[in-house]
């Protein structure tokens, strides 16, 4: 009787383990092969019109228009830094918050927010980023305190502190002597704030939350972009 006891306890130590039912349906997370684009020097110094490279990057696809962000943000890798590949972050260092509605992609910048000289910014490299999905068709990106020159038009709306140098001379030409902007639309350092809901996920994690099987330096090859 003994071992027939023993045979049943040996035969069944395959279908149970403890710990099993807290993991039960805690699958892999699910992956995709994607593309972050990042400002590439030598297209800029080429007076290409877009001056944006891809990169491969494995992302999670729970969540994807965020964690293409944070792997924007992470910056490109060495081989692909001596490849002229380059994060214009403009001064941010990561987002708060994140929310896609009807096509439109609403995010604020975390940290600060410099336009300074640059002909391209953080701005561009957004929009870049989640406009490759094409269910994201207008792009409100917010600055740290939350305004955006256009919160509400049909268009992608950037905050004042994004102008380029040729935006704020073609501003400074548009608007009346007294130093407004036109009627009925904030100046350019007057931009209206918008207030987004508070996602769950929204909030942009530290390096160790990020997946840990992305490709490496070796493996990162950069998109032909047109």
């Amino acid at each position: 009787m003994r071992y027939v006891v023993l045979a049943l306890l040996i035969g069944g130590c395959d279908s149970w383990w403890p710990g099993d039912e807290a993991n039960k349906g805690r699958g892999p997370k699910e992956k995709f092969d994607g593309q972050v684009f990042f400002a590439d020097r030598a297209k800029f110094e080429a007076g290409e019109a877009s001056p944006l490279t891809a990169v491969e990057r494995v992302l999670g696809q729970k969540a994807k228009y965020r964690n293409t962000l944070r792997a924007m943000f992470k910056g490109p890798r060495g081989l692909e830094r001596e490849a002229g590949l380059e994060l214009l972050a403009s001064g941010a260092d990561g987002f708060n918050e994140f929310a896609l509605d009807d096509g439109v992609a609403t995010l604020q910048l975390r940290g600060g927010c410099e336009g300074g000289d640059s002909e391209i910014t953080v701005f561009d490299l957004v929009v870049a980023n989640l406009k490759q999905y094409p269910e994201v068709k207008v792009v409100k990106l917010l600055d740290p305190e939350g305004a955006t020159q256009d919160p509400d038009g049909p268009e992608d709306s950037k905050p004042a502190c994004l102008l380029t140098e040729s935006e704020r001379q073609a501003l400074t030409e548009a608007s009346p002597a007294s130093g407004g902007g036109t009627e009925g639309e904030p100046s350019s350092d007057e931009a209206p704030t918008v207030e987004l809901e508070q996602a769950s996920d929204a909030a942009a994690p530290t390096p160790s939350d990020e997946p840990s099987d992305e490709p490496s330096d070796a493996d990162a090859t950069p998109v032909a972009t047109e």
